[in-house]
């Protein structure tokens, strides 16, 4: 799956100061000007997430390598480390390699993951940020505090949004108070809620250096400005479907799927867990509002995607899906369809995609969806109970 993304993706060169994302050019600046900083004043949140860019900007500085050709081979190296790290997480929930293959498939096949990455490697932050999720996931699941306090650590120096995971770490641990103790739970409880809060402002006081007005606060109460001054209908329907369409592939698997869950497996209750994880990420995009959030609702929202896709691997695993021969073909016509939804007109075509384009790749994303759960609704109707005719 993921040498099929890398040949058929389309691949841009460095950023330029008008490149769409504009995100792109910010951390560009950053990764050129280490080891020092930006002598024009950039966003205060883009500043915020300068770790990784800086880190290459420092190997870019010491090897002589082009700095694009690094954000692009860090790019690969994370895609596939956040990958592998859910693999193992998959595998710790006891899921089936054939239902692992299609959680993997649900987040290396979406359009607005590795495909986006490829072509704009200088969001790597982004990345990042997913892969500290799902580490502090694992984590999580493994009973690892190292493994979440890292995982805490990468997803905060990636983005502000580290801060919504904190939550999580706290209802997880309160929920599992038979496998934590007491001291184990106010010593990572307290630890997480450090290394997010410590790691914000201190970049906070870095990014005061060397960049605008601070506008974080808006960016969490942006929907209900909005709302107050230039509340619009169609506008919200469109922000809000736009911004959902990245986990619509996983949802409507585990809306097919959603009646045949048997909490036979290991760990069946933290699927609720999963899932508030995905809604913390998604919260900070949606109340940010159509006006700030914009065009980056769909980027910004497939964050959560890797904690989604670990509540379907245990729906998956729960209903027993693709365990027979039957199930084994329903697989393959599965990925097929999210091989085909996740040919994103901007990410694929060389040249810039016109209205064609757009509803083509609008026709076939929605379609691969509806047949994704079309599939798994025939699984789930495998599974149920036959009825007997009584004479």
């Amino acid at each position: 799956m993921c040498a099929l993304v890398a040949v058929t993706n389309r691949y841009a060169g460095p950023p330029r100061p008008d490149a769409i994302p504009g995100d792109a050019w910010a951390y560009f600046q950053l990764a050129e000007a280490a080891p020092g900083l930006p002598a024009e004043p950039l966003f205060h949140h883009h500043v915020q997430r300068l770790a990784l860019p800086y880190v290459l900007g420092l190997l870019h500085d010491a090897s002589g390598i082009p700095l694009h050709a690094l954000f692009l081979a860090a790019v690969l190296v994370t895609a596939l480390t956040l990958l592998l790290v859910l693999a193992s997480t998959l595998r710790r929930l006891q899921v089936d390699d054939r239902q692992a293959v299609l959680v993997l498939a649900i987040v290396a096949l979406n359009p607005w993951t590795v495909r986006l990455h490829l072509t704009f490697p200088e969001m790597i932050p982004d990345l990042g940020f997913a892969l500290g999720t799902a580490l502090l996931l694992r984590g999580l699941v493994t009973d690892s505090s190292g493994a979440v306090l890292a995982g805490q650590a990468i997803a905060s120096l990636s983005r502000q949004t580290g801060l919504a995971l904190v939550p999580v770490v706290l209802v997880w641990i309160w929920r599992d108070r038979p496998r934590w103790n007491a001291f184990a739970r106010i010593g990572l409880g307290a630890g997480t809620a450090a290394i997010a809060v410590g790691l914000y402002a201190g970049t906070a006081l870095l990014a005061a250096r060397v960049s605008t007005e601070n506008t974080t606060l808006q960016h969490v109460t942006g929907l209900f400005t909005w709302a107050r001054t230039q509340f619009d209908g169609p506008t919200l329907v469109a922000f809000t479907v736009r911004g959902f369409l990245p986990t619509l592939a996983a949802l409507a698997c585990l809306l097919a799927l959603a009646r045949t869950r048997r909490h036979t497996g290991l760990a069946s209750d933290v699927v609720p867990l999963f899932v508030l994880a995905a809604v913390c990420i998604g919260a900070q995009p949606v109340l940010g509002g159509p006006e700030l959030t914009a065009g980056n609702g769909p980027r910004l929202l497939v964050l959560g995607l890797p904690a989604l896709a670990l509540a379907l691997g245990i729906v998956l695993r729960d209903a027993g899906t693709f365990s027979g021969a039957a199930g084994w073909t329903r697989l393959r016509y599965v990925i097929l369809l999210l091989v085909v939804g996740s040919l994103h007109h901007w990410y694929v075509l060389a040249a810039e995609p016109g209205l064609g384009h757009k509803v083509f790749f609008g026709a076939a994303y929605a379609s691969a969806a509806a047949g994704c759960y079309f599939l798994l609704a025939r699984e789930r109707q495998r599974d149920a109970p036959r009825s007997i005719a009584v004479p």
